[in-house]
């Protein structure tokens, strides 16, 4: 079944970094000056 997509907002970068390690399997984080990115297995 495929997954739904849902729009989620997000205060603040910490608040982004812990959304996406507990409902989307971020293993990894990288913050490089202005730009983040995050990493999925």
């Amino acid at each position: 079944m495929a997954r739904k997509h849902q729009v989620a907002d997000f205060n603040t970068i910490d608040d982004l970094i812990a959304h996406a390690a507990r409902e989307l399997g971020a293993t990894h984080v990288l913050i490089a000056g202005p730009e983040t990115r995050l990493y999925f297995p």
